[in-house]
């Protein structure tokens, strides 16, 4: 049968692997898990390398819902989070992922190391992007990244072409752009988390 998209819910896959950066999945992840949510309603899928807990960089100790090789055939999101795996032989296992997630055209957003991995191996070579060191994507060992004039060092966050990218210090800017991109609420909505976390609460509130 074909999917009702509006009456479904969406899946977003959110990629952890061990030592993952904590903060940068903190902004994001409640979004996903508001009552306020507009429709049609998104789900989160934790995955990493193996169903098998997993330490952040803080020593959060995460269960995985699911091992890489386990996913459902059909997903609408993949997130990757940053953190000092990255550039492991072990994360290579993460390719074919992101390869599905081109074919399947669904939305792709990688923040700090995620985002240069994506960089390395050339999943940025067609958009404009930010991450952690743009030289340092054009220069790492083997990598098959072509595209310097696209990487932005300025931005704290980009959107383009389906496809978000961050630098580490940038969590909330990134699931900004992210709750953006997957249309988690409306934009005005959006704006007004935003200002918040930037200004505060005291100040927003003040302000009206």
């Amino acid at each position: 049968m074909p999917r009702e998209e509006m009456h479904m819910e969406k899946l977003a896959l959110i990629v952890l692997l061990d030592r993952f950066a904590d903060w940068e999945i903190g902004f994001l992840a409640p979004l996903f898990h508001s009552p306020d949510m507009a429709e049609p309603k998104w789900r989160t899928m934790m995955v990493s390398l193996k169903k098998e807990p997993i330490e952040s960089m803080g020593k959060l100790t995460v269960l995985p819902d699911s091992a890489i090789d386990d996913v459902p055939a059909q997903f609408d999101a993949l997130i990757l989070i940053g953190g000092q795996s990255w550039r492991t032989p072990q994360a290579l296992d993460v390719i074919p992922l992101i390869d599905k997630a081109r074919k399947l055209d669904v939305p792709l957003a990688g923040i700090c190391d995620a985002a240069n991995f994506l960089g390395w191996h050339g999943f940025l070579n067609e958009v404009k992007h930010t991450g952690n060191a743009g030289g340092e994507m054009a220069t790492y060992q083997g990598t098959k990244y072509t595209n310097k004039q696209d990487f932005d060092a300025a931005a704290r966050a980009i959107s383009d072409k389906n496809t978000v990218t961050a630098d580490g210090a940038s969590s909330r800017h990134f699931a900004e752009h992210v709750a953006r991109l997957l249309a988690l609420y409306p934009d005005a909505q959006i704006d007004e988390w935003a200002v918040v976390h930037d200004i505060g609460e005291k100040a927003y509130f003040e302000s009206k």
